[in-house]
Protein backbone atom coordinates (compact mmCIF):
# COMPACT_ATOMS: atom_id res chain seq x y z
CA UNK A 1 0.00 0.00 0.00
CA UNK A 2 2.86 2.37 0.79
CA UNK A 3 4.82 1.75 -2.40
CA UNK A 4 1.77 1.97 -4.69
CA UNK A 5 0.16 4.83 -2.73
CA UNK A 6 -3.03 2.86 -2.19
CA UNK A 7 -5.62 4.50 0.04
CA UNK A 8 -8.02 1.55 0.28
CA UNK A 9 -7.43 -2.18 -0.15
CA UNK A 10 -10.41 -4.56 -0.31
CA UNK A 11 -9.55 -8.18 0.47
CA UNK A 12 -11.48 -11.43 0.09
CA UNK A 13 -11.03 -14.98 1.39
CA UNK A 14 -8.89 -13.53 4.16
CA UNK A 15 -9.51 -15.97 7.06
CA UNK A 16 -8.54 -13.01 9.30
CA UNK A 17 -9.99 -13.15 12.80
CA UNK A 18 -10.91 -10.02 14.80
CA UNK A 19 -8.02 -10.81 17.16
CA UNK A 20 -5.58 -10.95 14.25
CA UNK A 21 -6.97 -7.68 12.87
CA UNK A 22 -6.50 -6.06 16.28
CA UNK A 23 -2.91 -7.29 16.34
CA UNK A 24 -2.26 -5.81 12.89
CA UNK A 25 -3.78 -2.50 13.97
CA UNK A 26 -1.47 -2.43 16.99
CA UNK A 27 1.63 -3.29 14.96
CA UNK A 28 0.88 -0.76 12.19
CA UNK A 29 -0.89 1.79 14.38
CA UNK A 30 0.71 4.78 12.63
CA UNK A 31 0.10 3.65 9.07
CA UNK A 32 -2.76 1.17 8.62
CA UNK A 33 -6.26 0.40 9.85
CA UNK A 34 -7.87 -3.00 9.21
CA UNK A 35 -11.47 -4.13 9.66
CA UNK A 36 -12.48 -7.74 9.13
CA UNK A 37 -15.55 -9.94 9.00
CA UNK A 38 -15.57 -13.71 9.40
CA UNK A 39 -18.26 -16.35 9.31
CA UNK A 40 -18.59 -17.44 12.96
CA UNK A 41 -19.66 -20.92 11.82
CA UNK A 42 -16.66 -21.28 9.49
CA UNK A 43 -13.90 -19.02 10.89
CA UNK A 44 -11.15 -20.70 8.87
CA UNK A 45 -12.97 -20.15 5.57
CA UNK A 46 -14.39 -17.16 3.69
CA UNK A 47 -13.64 -13.77 5.24
CA UNK A 48 -13.54 -10.20 3.93
CA UNK A 49 -11.47 -7.26 5.11
CA UNK A 50 -10.82 -3.62 4.26
CA UNK A 51 -7.43 -2.02 4.87
CA UNK A 52 -6.99 1.76 4.99
CA UNK A 53 -3.82 3.79 4.53
CA UNK A 54 -3.88 6.31 7.39
CA UNK A 55 -1.69 8.70 5.42
CA UNK A 56 -4.31 8.98 2.66
CA UNK A 57 -7.68 8.43 4.38
CA UNK A 58 -9.36 10.58 7.02
CA UNK A 59 -9.84 8.35 10.05
CA UNK A 60 -12.13 10.51 12.19
CA UNK A 61 -15.55 9.28 11.02
CA UNK A 62 -15.50 5.67 9.81
CA UNK A 63 -18.51 3.38 10.16
CA UNK A 64 -18.60 -0.34 9.36
CA UNK A 65 -21.71 -2.46 8.80
CA UNK A 66 -21.49 -6.25 8.58
CA UNK A 67 -23.98 -7.11 5.83
CA UNK A 68 -23.29 -10.86 5.65
CA UNK A 69 -20.69 -12.25 8.11
CA UNK A 70 -17.59 -13.39 6.26
CA UNK A 71 -19.09 -12.37 2.94
CA UNK A 72 -19.94 -8.66 2.80
CA UNK A 73 -19.00 -5.53 4.76
CA UNK A 74 -20.00 -1.93 4.12
CA UNK A 75 -17.68 0.90 5.14
CA UNK A 76 -18.57 4.59 5.18
CA UNK A 77 -15.71 7.10 5.33
CA UNK A 78 -14.81 10.68 4.53
CA UNK A 79 -13.25 10.99 1.12
CA UNK A 80 -12.60 14.09 -0.96
CA UNK A 81 -13.18 17.38 0.91
CA UNK A 82 -16.53 16.97 2.71
CA UNK A 83 -17.80 14.05 0.64
CA UNK A 84 -18.43 10.57 1.99
CA UNK A 85 -17.67 7.27 0.30
CA UNK A 86 -19.72 4.13 0.90
CA UNK A 87 -17.77 1.01 -0.08
CA UNK A 88 -19.23 -2.51 -0.12
CA UNK A 89 -16.64 -5.30 -0.22
CA UNK A 90 -17.98 -8.76 -1.13
CA UNK A 91 -16.87 -12.36 -1.46
CA UNK A 92 -19.75 -14.13 -3.19
CA UNK A 93 -20.36 -17.90 -3.05
CA UNK A 94 -19.33 -19.96 -6.05
CA UNK A 95 -22.38 -22.26 -6.20
CA UNK A 96 -25.00 -20.63 -8.50
CA UNK A 97 -28.06 -20.92 -6.24
CA UNK A 98 -26.06 -19.63 -3.25
CA UNK A 99 -24.68 -16.84 -5.43
CA UNK A 100 -28.21 -15.82 -6.38
CA UNK A 101 -29.33 -15.82 -2.74
CA UNK A 102 -26.25 -13.79 -1.79
CA UNK A 103 -27.18 -10.83 -4.01
CA UNK A 104 -30.81 -11.02 -2.91
CA UNK A 105 -29.76 -11.01 0.76
CA UNK A 106 -27.53 -7.99 0.23
CA UNK A 107 -30.46 -6.19 -1.39
CA UNK A 108 -32.64 -6.87 1.66
CA UNK A 109 -29.94 -6.18 4.27
CA UNK A 110 -29.04 -2.77 2.81
CA UNK A 111 -32.45 -1.38 3.73
CA UNK A 112 -32.00 1.60 6.10
CA UNK A 113 -28.22 1.59 5.53
CA UNK A 114 -26.08 3.93 3.40
CA UNK A 115 -26.28 2.90 -0.23
CA UNK A 116 -22.92 1.85 -1.74
CA UNK A 117 -21.11 4.19 -4.10
CA UNK A 118 -18.73 1.32 -4.88
CA UNK A 119 -19.38 -2.43 -4.94
CA UNK A 120 -16.24 -4.49 -5.37
CA UNK A 121 -14.71 -7.86 -4.65
CA UNK A 122 -14.91 -11.47 -5.80
CA UNK A 123 -18.33 -11.81 -7.43
CA UNK A 124 -17.87 -15.45 -8.54
CA UNK A 125 -20.19 -14.62 -11.43
CA UNK A 126 -19.95 -12.50 -14.58
CA UNK A 127 -22.77 -10.74 -16.37
CA UNK A 128 -21.48 -11.27 -19.91
CA UNK A 129 -19.86 -14.16 -21.75
CA UNK A 130 -16.99 -11.90 -22.91
CA UNK A 131 -15.65 -12.15 -19.36
CA UNK A 132 -15.03 -15.91 -19.58
CA UNK A 133 -12.80 -18.18 -21.65
CA UNK A 134 -14.23 -20.42 -22.97
CA UNK A 135 -17.00 -17.85 -23.45
CA UNK A 136 -20.33 -18.87 -21.97
CA UNK A 137 -23.25 -17.39 -20.08
CA UNK A 138 -23.33 -17.83 -16.32
CA UNK A 139 -26.30 -19.24 -14.41
CA UNK A 140 -29.24 -17.00 -15.35
CA UNK A 141 -30.75 -16.70 -11.87
CA UNK A 142 -27.44 -15.64 -10.33
CA UNK A 143 -26.79 -13.12 -13.10
CA UNK A 144 -30.31 -11.70 -12.84
CA UNK A 145 -29.99 -11.31 -9.06
CA UNK A 146 -26.72 -9.39 -9.49
CA UNK A 147 -28.22 -7.22 -12.22
CA UNK A 148 -31.27 -6.48 -10.08
CA UNK A 149 -29.04 -5.32 -7.22
CA UNK A 150 -26.84 -3.30 -9.56
CA UNK A 151 -29.89 -1.63 -11.10
CA UNK A 152 -31.40 -0.92 -7.68
CA UNK A 153 -28.16 0.73 -6.52
CA UNK A 154 -27.60 2.50 -9.86
CA UNK A 155 -24.13 0.97 -10.21
CA UNK A 156 -22.17 0.25 -13.38
CA UNK A 157 -19.37 -2.16 -14.30
CA UNK A 158 -16.87 0.69 -14.50
CA UNK A 159 -14.00 -1.30 -15.98
CA UNK A 160 -16.17 -2.67 -18.78
CA UNK A 161 -17.61 0.78 -19.46
CA UNK A 162 -14.06 2.05 -19.92
CA UNK A 163 -12.86 -1.06 -21.80
CA UNK A 164 -15.89 -2.22 -23.83
CA UNK A 165 -14.11 -4.89 -25.89
CA UNK A 166 -10.99 -5.76 -23.88
CA UNK A 167 -10.28 -9.30 -22.77
CA UNK A 168 -8.63 -9.20 -19.35
CA UNK A 169 -9.08 -11.70 -16.56
CA UNK A 170 -8.60 -11.85 -12.80
CA UNK A 171 -8.77 -15.65 -12.48
CA UNK A 172 -6.71 -17.98 -14.64
CA UNK A 173 -5.98 -21.69 -14.75
CA UNK A 174 -2.97 -23.43 -16.23
CA UNK A 175 -3.43 -25.50 -19.37
CA UNK A 176 -3.16 -28.64 -17.22
CA UNK A 177 -6.04 -27.38 -15.04
CA UNK A 178 -8.20 -26.66 -18.07
CA UNK A 179 -7.05 -23.21 -19.17
CA UNK A 180 -10.18 -21.41 -17.99
CA UNK A 181 -10.10 -17.66 -17.40
CA UNK A 182 -12.63 -15.19 -16.02
CA UNK A 183 -13.06 -11.65 -14.70
CA UNK A 184 -14.93 -12.56 -11.53
CA UNK A 185 -13.18 -9.88 -9.45
CA UNK A 186 -14.91 -6.63 -10.29
CA UNK A 187 -15.47 -3.01 -9.29
CA UNK A 188 -18.89 -1.43 -9.80
CA UNK A 189 -19.38 2.30 -9.18
CA UNK A 190 -22.01 4.97 -9.53
CA UNK A 191 -22.20 6.15 -13.12
CA UNK A 192 -21.21 9.65 -12.00
CA UNK A 193 -17.88 8.27 -10.78
CA UNK A 194 -16.84 6.59 -14.03
CA UNK A 195 -15.12 9.69 -15.54
CA UNK A 196 -12.86 9.74 -12.48
CA UNK A 197 -11.95 6.03 -12.66
CA UNK A 198 -8.63 5.95 -14.48
CA UNK A 199 -5.38 3.99 -14.69
CA UNK A 200 -7.10 0.60 -14.48
CA UNK A 201 -4.73 -2.30 -13.97
CA UNK A 202 -5.29 -6.04 -13.50
CA UNK A 203 -2.19 -7.46 -11.82
CA UNK A 204 -1.30 -10.50 -9.67
CA UNK A 205 -1.77 -9.70 -5.97
CA UNK A 206 1.24 -8.90 -3.83
CA UNK A 207 -0.33 -10.65 -0.84
CA UNK A 208 0.13 -14.40 -0.46
CA UNK A 209 -1.07 -16.74 2.23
Amino acid sequence: MRDDHLAILALQETHLSPMQATSLNEIFTDTLFVVTSIDPNHPSAKGVAIMLNKHLVKMNDIHVHEIIPGRAILMTMHWYQQEKLNLLNVYAPNEPSENQKFWETIHDNLINLPQPDVLLGDFNVVEDSIDRIPAHQDHANAVNALRALRSHLNLQDSWRQTNPSNLSFTFTQSARQGGRMSRIDQIYTLESMIPFCKDWSIDPPAIHQ
